[in-house]
């Protein structure tokens, strides 16, 4: 049907439901249709082949293909336009879907309908593939990659940018998945189950629901640092949710990177110590039972990092055994060694140590500010113990194993 226009824009431009093909279908090199090209459940037993194709409905489905069947190849490239809803619900390819440099256009709702679809091959939007409307592909199957790098997803003009879905995968599984650079609109990722995941720098500001997504790898080679894969993970708008910074932890250790993983869990939980709910007619006690409440993780994140930066107690104890040392000086007793300074370094440690182990602080007799300075001392001995117990806690379970 190379060549040929269809016109009816009130209805089937071409009505070829359960049509039977047994090799090729082409609709090319100038195909065009005003009005739907209905091929529900049609099988075809070649290639489906449209590019360059133009699709015409822009109040309804350009193209009604739901369990289309193709056993080879789908082709919609080389300047495909669709305006009106691509609806690829439930369809199966048996070779690879081309949408190379395709317009997809549904101002009022969603360009691509591709749910449950299944590509036992590749899927490609890229090189020029735009977009305007929602690309849905919750449920589809790919047997090799989903590859829309440099691919232009837009919102419709009355769309919500914090809350209108540009690009849904949820439930979706892919050997492989290239993301768009820095779309609008939200992403959904939710429960896909992707091999290698490809996010671009950019995208990584992308507000993306995450809960439930797996991978076994993420490019780009080099990683961005960590840092932007946390505010990518913080960034969900469905909130804190546990499982996706298990899954970034999982990634990082697997690949012998130790320190980022400990990075991930202290992100995890900073994320879990900010998300509690502060709503309802009595917000005001809420927010300040909720702050009284972060109090102790805000302690223990200064001192040690949760556990995951124990190097940081060190840093504050030798803080505190100088401003100690500073503190006591002037009551630090003649004993244990001839030198003043180090009798009040001694006195200083022993009233930050728990339990006083050396017994000089006792032997001192302190009152007034230098007993006072050894009791905030200790407490915040005290204090640092409880905070790097957890990584004490880790290292020997490790060891366990």
């Amino acid at each position: 049907m190379s060549d040929a226009i269809l016109t009816n824009p009130d209805g089937d431009a071409l009505l070829a439901a359960n049509l039977t093909v047994e090799q090729n279908m082409v609709c090319r090199n100038g195909f065009t249709a005003t009005g739907t090209v209905n091929l529900i459940g049609a099988k075809i037993g070649g290639q489906l082949d449209m590019s360059d194709a133009t699709l015409t409905n822009p109040d309804g489905t350009a193209l009604n293909a739901e369990n289309l069947t193709v056993e080879q190849n789908m082709v919609c490239r080389n300047g495909f336009t669709a305006t009106g809803t691509v609806n690829l619900l439930g369809a199966k390819v048996g070779g690879q879907l081309d949408m190379f440099d395709a317009t997809l256009t549904n101002p009022d709702g969603t360009a691509l309908n591709a749910e449950n679809l299944t590509v036992e091959r590749n899927m490609f939007c890229r090189n020029g593939f735009t977009a305007t409307g929602t690309v849905n592909l919750l449920g589809a199957k790919f047997g090799g990659q989903l590859d829309m790098f440099d691919a232009t997803l837009k919102l419709p003009a009355h769309a919500d940018v914090n809350s209108y879905p540009a690009l849904v995968c949820y439930a979706m599984t892919a050997a492989s998945l290239i993301l768009p650079a820095a779309p609008p609109g939200i992403t959904d990722l939710r429960r896909a189950a992707i091999g290698v995941l490809e996010v671009p720098a950019s995208a990584l500001a992308v507000r993306t629901l995450l809960s439930g997504l797996t991978y076994t790898d993420l490019d780009p080679d080099p990683d961005p640092p960590v840092k932007q894969r946390l505010a990518w993970l913080g960034g969900d708008p469905d909130g804190y949710h546990p499982q996706p910074y298990e899954q970034l932890t999982s990634y990082y250790r697997a690949n012998g990177h130790d320190r980022e993983a400990r990075r991930v869990l202290l992100g995890k939980r900073r994320a879990l110590r900010t998300s509690a709910s502060d709503t309802g007619p009595d917000a005001p006690w809420r927010h300040l039972t909720a702050a009284l409440r972060r109090v102790p993780g805000l302690i223990i994140d200064a001192l040690a990092g949760y556990g995951y930066a124990p190097g940081r107690a060190f840093t504050w104890l030798l803080a505190a055994l100088g401003l100690g040392t500073w503190l006591l000086y002037p009551a630090a007793p003649t004993g244990p060694t001839s030198d003043h300074t180090t009798n009040a370094l001694l006195l200083a440690l022993d009233a930050v140590l728990p339990t006083s182990p050396l017994g000089i602080r006792e032997a001192a007799n302190l009152t007034g500010g230098p007993y006072l300075a050894t009791i905030v001392l200790q407490g915040f001995g005290f204090a640092v113990s409880l905070a790097v117990l957890p990584a004490l806690t880790r290292t020997l379970a490790r060891a366990d194993k």
